[in-house]
């Protein structure tokens, strides 16, 4: 109803929810989560918000929203290219991947990157024919375990970038990225051929950067960080060196990509965004 009332079109999906574009071009899936509680996507378990978590010291800064979070991100990617990205986040990143072949009617049963971070977010690397538009500088920031060794194993690389936008972040050192708590690389390669993949800006950041939101988790973290099996199904080792993704400047130039947002419960079909 609300949609409607604002003259923005969206179309209802066949297992639920809705599909809606932003002005950018990217198209978000908008689904209900299921129980009734409030509860916030976060790097472990579901978390609320700051204001209804004071009393075990946990939770999200903020108040109550409509909107808990990004599930996932889909990007497009060339035929063929799932399975060397896969290898790159499972070598060069230590992260959790799998492949899988994408559901007939919506990827065509190509593959698909499936790339956990944290307790219940991922990204999605999809396969397509269509032609992929050329890089537009779009860029997502992941916060990291182990950052110093996720440092040195894509510095010995030399895939470790300074972007010419922000000067004064420069990550030519380990000392310099520990000052800015944070580097960035761009390039997706195949770790055993060096191959280019994809282009996709990643701003590696640490536990202890300032935008981190969440420093109450950090001892249970570094400790789970320890106990968990890189192969914990559904992305929910909360000790994974992928804790937690922000997309930035998503969608600018006119590429497209997908998010699956999850909202409260029912609100999708009631219009309630």
């Amino acid at each position: 109803q609300r949609l409607a009332a604002r003259g923005i079109p969206f179309t209802r999906r066949p297992g639920g929810g809705v599909a809606v574009a932003c002005p950018q071009g990217n198209v978000f899936h908008l689904e209900e989560q299921p129980g009734s509680a409030w509860t916030w996507y976060g790097p472990r378990a579901l978390l609320p918000p700051a204001s209804q978590g004071a009393s075990s010291g946990v939770g999200l800064p903020g108040g109550t929203s409509l909107g808990l979070g990004l599930r996932s991100v889909a990007l497009a990617v060339p035929p063929g290219a799932a399975s060397g990205i896969c290898a790159f986040y499972q070598v060069a990143l230590g992260a959790s991947a799998t492949l899988e072949k994408g559901q007939e009617g919506e990827l065509g049963g190509r593959q698909v990157c499936r790339v956990a971070i944290g307790f219940h977010q991922e990204l999605r690397f999809e396969e397509t024919t269509d032609p992929i538009p050329e890089y537009d500088g779009h860029h997502i920031a992941v916060y990291v375990n182990r950052f110093e060794d996720l440092y040195k194993r894509l510095h010995h690389k030399g895939l470790v970038w300074n972007n010419p936008r922000f000067p004064q972040f420069q990550y030519d050192t380990l000392e310099d990225a520990l000052r800015h708590r944070e580097f960035r690389f761009k390039d997706l390669v195949h770790p055993e051929t060096g191959k280019h993949l994809y282009t996709l800006e990643h701003e590696v950041r640490s536990l202890n950067h300032p935008g981190f939101s969440c420093p109450t988790l950090l001892p249970s973290t570094v400790e789970q960080n320890s106990q968990q099996l890189a192969g914990d199904e559904g992305g929910k080792a909360a000790g994974r060196d992928l804790l937690g993704v922000a997309a930035g400047e998503v969608g600018r130039g006119g590429q497209t990509r997908k998010a699956a947002t999850t909202l409260k419960q029912a609100s999708v079909m009631e219009g309630e965004l």
